[in-house]
């Protein structure tokens, strides 16, 4: 396999995820992993994955594309065949804006565990929520270093 748009499939209730990669086979080996050990990042692929067993998750190829067409042809393949569990459809692909850096870091597994909770509960992925926490906290010390800026 070669880079393309796939979509991850419910075989119990059909409800769909569609995604790109520069190399669709390392991205389905990816999937698999996390399913089998009940870690996907998708809270409610974790959760069908969990009630139905992680074979019912299936990797489908939609498209091969070259890698510089992955991200148009995902978002094309998202627009028109609305995926239920697509529900970050302003980053496609997890790509940040321009302007944004990713950071990877570790947290131990109970605080993952509460930011997977907390996102699933606003219907986020855990970068959101992190997005969303870290705005709020640059606000707040704006505004705080504003008011020692007034004295």
């Amino acid at each position: 396999m070669s880079s393309g748009v796939y979509q991850l499939r419910c075989t119990a209730t059909g409800e769909r995820y569609i995604g790109s990669s520069a190399n669709l086979a390392a991205r389905a080996s990816m999937h698999r992993s996390q399913l089998r050990l009940g870690k996907h990042q998708t809270p409610r692929i974790r959760e069908l994955a969990a009630e139905h067993g992680p074979d019912s998750i299936v990797f489908e190829v939609l498209e091969e594309c070259p890698p510089e067409a992955t991200l148009g042809r995902e978002a094309h393949w998202i627009q028109t065949t609305a995926p239920e569990l697509n529900t970050n459809t302003e980053n496609i692909g997890g790509r940040r804006p321009i302007g944004r850096e990713r950071i990877n870091i570790n947290l131990p597994k109970g605080m993952a565990d509460a930011l997977n909770d907390a996102a699933a509960e606003k219907g986020w992925d855990r970068s959101r929520l992190i997005e969303e926490l870290a705005d709020g906290f640059l606000k707040r010390r704006a505004k705080e270093k504003g008011k020692e800026g007034e004295k």
